[in-house]
């Protein structure tokens, strides 16, 4: 089989996105659009509340309870919308970057606690 040229190196290989993680997130923003309006948060989110949010949606799948009360999805969709939500503020609204700033040397001790250096 002959084929084309096409000069993808180095550009994200989209297609290891599992279908199952796609659709879970497509439901968590639909879910979300539906309850505060389309694209609500690319007016802007403070990024704690997205990682708080997160977490909390997190925490309750880590300890099974695998179902959001309001809108029946698994915990890990809202998870994941949030995060998706989060990559998007962090990128074009850094004024609502609200995270506490850790010195450099708080930082290295950090990530060698969390890695067990």
């Amino acid at each position: 089989m002959s084929e084309g040229t096409k000069y993808d190196s180095g550009k994200p290989r989209m297609t290891l996105i599992p279908v199952e993680f796609l659709v879970g997130l497509g439901k968590a923003l639909t879910f979300g659009a539906k309850k505060y309006d389309a694209h609500n948060f690319k007016k802007g989110i403070l990024l704690s509340r997205l990682l708080d949010a997160a977490e909390r949606h997190l925490k309750l799948e880590a300890v099974g309870i695998e179902e959001d009360r309001d809108s029946k999805l698994p915990h890990w969709t809202h998870a994941a919308a949030s995060l998706a939500m989060y990559a998007f503020i962090k990128k074009w609204c850094p004024d609502m970057d609200d995270r506490y700033v850790y010195t450099d040397e708080q930082k290295k001790q950090i990530e060698e606690d969390m890695y067990g250096v």
